[in-house]
């Protein structure tokens, strides 16, 4: 038999002519179209690679790794050079042979076919989607059953002979359902068909995941870390070059004056999902470590490329113990889940959807009240339904999600990657937060994504993410020589941003996470244009005013108005609105809805020096004044022609050094439609 006939035959044999079936998967009820690509698949076999992953994961490394390609090369009949051993356990990536390639939908391959090849129990497709990401199906199914109905009647009513059985992911609401296919195509094609089931709210494949972690790799130490106190030192950007950044004094998180106020409460725990985390690092404030991969080793790295999680974690509550550097929450533990396995040095990884669904709830039983997700893909898309979901319905139950806005901002040309100026998945959902990363010289930093994507989210705010001096892996296995690391990216804006809300939580634990965002967008210190802006969003986050630094802090529910555009109270026009400053840091914003084009008046009236600024639907500032002209009462007054549709007005007091209450009255003949309240995150 010719070395190649075997596995010529499987791909061959029963490859699909073009366009015999659509590829596409459901995200937010559209069909996303999706490319196979043609000259690889993915291949799960139990006995030779599973064994050979858990030695691999286990230290055995290289070695153990070639020989596991060699055997199953041997297996298929086919060069060992086309083989290579996955990060997933169980699964290696095949080339196909010269034969089998190019065919516009690839090849579908069947259980009949997979026969001829025993120990073989799945073939995927490595599917990719219009902005660059991977996706390739495995056997099971993720659902959620619509509320009311019986997971187990429904199931029984499917009646579909491909479905064995399924179980819940905890108590999560999300049911794995266990196929017996053994080809990604028939898996792909019944989880859109069942998306599409009336019993059903959401369907998607628990496919391998191919994301960026949002780095950019290439206490004596306390001083390199700027973002903690900026005195205008010299940073290196990253650990592995030499380009430097010097810093702007006093553009910082004023970290040392926050902890004047506290460093955080020991029961307060941040949920860090990431590659995993060095457990003997003596500077990690660690709560609790799993693993959501089947690596099993426990949670921790377990390859070379790792190490992500370890620096993320730092940046959240690295010790204050006379050691290398110190987080921004010092007294907070985090608990680290390892939920992805790390690819390359580019920090590409692999994670499955229901590693993320059973990672939350691991968090959230374990007391976690904060997240962080420092990783994510493309320019805000296409996503994950199952994660869109689960972040979704952990945040309406009282979980604070930080996410990292993306890195993308200037491309990466040499990876192939384009340039993408609005924030990635799963930054764009309205359930979490997007951060941005700043840079010492008081700048955004370049590649930091910021735009506008789906559901018209941006960034929140920014935080330091540039030359960030934090935890690496120890030793030689680390990106570093020594046990830290200067490391840049929104990788580490992000659990910086996780901090301060434990930072918050800890001082007031009965807050609940709109309350903690409201208050660290009101501290934040304005960059770019007056007023929130889209490059920016609300500013640097500041650590100090979100504690209230200078002045009390509005106890829980005294705050009479949303601090952002997302919060914004509902008014008439016209009307007469009483409000309050509460303190110097404070904003109020309204929104009202003309069903009619009018003429109005924006006006303050109270003892207050305030500044009025006005804003279209999408959020974009149109209009601003600080005093009524010809009067010294330090009243605003903003007129002029208002067309059909929604408008912002934000009050604050000039050069936010001032509190007090206020009205705010628009004057105008108009009709009013009734009030739409929002309920998301800006």
């Amino acid at each position: 038999m010719k070395i190649q006939s075997v596995i010529t035959s499987i791909f061959l044999a029963l490859a699909l002519p073009a366009g015999a079936q659509e590829l596409f998967y459901y995200y937010n009820g559209q069909k996303v179209p999706l490319t196979a690509d043609p000259d690889t698949v993915l291949v799960r076999e139990q006995e030779v690679l599973s064994s050979a992953s858990a030695q691999v994961h286990a230290g055995s490394a290289e070695d153990e790794k070639t020989a596991a390609a060699s055997r199953l090369a041997a297996k298929l009949k086919i060069r060992e050079s086309d083989v290579s051993l996955q990060s997933m356990p169980g699964w290696a990536r095949v080339k196909l042979p010269a034969a089998s390639q190019g065919a516009s939908t690839l090849v579908k391959t069947r259980a009949a076919a997979m026969a001829a090849v025993p120990g073989v129990s799945f073939v995927s497709p490595v599917l990719r989607k219009p902005d660059g990401s991977t996706m390739s199906p495995t056997q099971n199914i993720l659902v959620r059953y619509r509320d009311g109905r019986d997971p187990g009647v429904v199931f029984a009513k499917l009646n579909h002979p491909a479905l064995v059985s399924q179980e819940q992911i905890g108590q999560s609401g999300i049911w794995k359902l266990v196929t017996n296919l053994r080809d990604g195509y028939a898996v792909l094609d019944l989880a859109n068909q069942l998306a599409l089931h009336p019993d059903m709210l959401l369907a998607s494949n628990d496919a391998i995941l191919t994301m960026q972690s949002h780095f950019r790799p290439s206490d004596p130490d306390y001083p390199r870390s700027w973002g903690l106190r900026n005195t205008g030192q010299t940073v290196l950007r990253d650990g592995r070059g030499t380009a430097t950044v010097t810093g702007t004094p006093g553009f910082d998180m004023q970290a040392e004056n926050a902890w004047d106020i506290t460093k955080g409460s020991s029961n307060v725990i941040v949920l860090v999902m990431d590659d995993g985390v060095d457990p003997n690092h003596p500077d990690l404030n660690l709560a609790a470590v799993a693993d959501f991969t089947g690596t099993g080793q426990g949670g921790r790295h377990v390859n070379s490329f790792e190490g992500h999680g370890t620096m993320v974690a730092g940046c959240v509550s690295a010790k204050q113990n006379g050691l290398g550097t110190c987080g921004i929450a010092p007294g907070v533990r985090v608990a680290s889940a390892k939920i992805s396995i790390t690819l390359n040095s580019n920090g590409n990884f692999n994670l499955n959807p229901s590693a993320v669904v059973a990672a939350l709830e691991w968090g959230y039983n374990n007391g976690a009240r904060i997240t962080n997700s420092s990783w994510g893909t493309g320019d805000g898309s296409y996503g994950d339904p199952i994660i869109d979901d689960v972040f979704l319905r952990s945040f309406q139950a009282g979980m604070l999600h930080f996410v990292s806005s993306g890195n993308n901002a200037l491309g990466v040309p040499h990876l192939g990657i384009p340039p993408s100026r609005t924030v990635g998945w799963p930054s764009s959902l309205p359930s979490v937060v997007a951060v941005g990363a700043a840079s010492p010289n008081g700048r955004r930093t370049d590649f930091s994504q910021w735009g506008r994507a789906i559901h018209n989210k941006g960034v929140s705010f920014l935080a330091p993410g540039d030359g960030i001096w934090t935890t690496d892996r120890l030793g030689a296995s680390g990106l570093s020589s020594g046990d830290y690391v200067f490391i840049p990216g929104t990788s580490f804006a992000s659990p910086y941003a996780a901090g301060v809300a434990a930072l918050i939580l800890s001082v007031s634990p009965n807050l609940g996470p709109v309350e903690i965002y409201n208050r660290m967008v009101a501290g934040c210190m304005d960059m770019g244009p007056q007023g929130p802006d889209e490059e920016h969003g609300h500013g640097l986050l500041n650590a100090y005013h979100a504690l209230g630094g200078g002045s009390n802090p509005p106890a829980s529910g005294q705050d009479d108005h949303g601090n952002t555009i997302a919060t914004a109270t509902q008014i008439a026009a016209p009307s007469s609105t009483s409000a309050r400053l509460e303190i110097n840091s404070d904003s109020d914003f309204f929104k009202f809805t003309l069903a009619a084009p009018a003429t109005l008046t924006l006006r303050t009236t109270g003892g207050v020096d305030t500044v009025g600024i006005l804003y279209n639907n999408a959020g974009t500032q149109i209009a601003d004044n600080d005093d009524v002209p010809g009067a010294s009462d330090g009243n605003f007054r903003i007129s002029g022609e208002f067309s059909v549709g929604t408008f912002y007005v934000e009050v604050r007091s000039f050069n936010r050094a001032g509190s007090g209450a206020y009205s705010l009255l628009v004057e105008g003949n108009v009709t009013t439609p009734p009030p739409t309240p929002t309920y998301t995150l800006a």
